[in-house]
């Protein structure tokens, strides 16, 4: 199903207790990632959005445009 629509609730998914990058794992392990290319999009997102700052800092003391 998330391949046929985006779906962009209220809510944020952001685990609050979890790192930048645990919650970046956490979602690889959704989206089925092995640990390399888990590895590889972690990096990959952190470049792109400019994460690098941040993703040791826990989710949840992030601003919520951060988050």
């Amino acid at each position: 199903m998330k391949r046929i629509i985006g779906v962009s609730p209220q809510e944020t998914a952001v685990a609050p207790a979890l790192s930048v990058e645990e919650n970046l794992r956490l979602m690889c392990g959704v989206h089925g990632l092995n640990k390399e290319k888990t590895a590889a999009k972690i990096a990959e997102l952190a470049s792109k959005l400019g994460l690098e700052s941040v993703m040791k800092k826990k989710a949840g003391k992030l601003s919520g445009g951060w988050q």
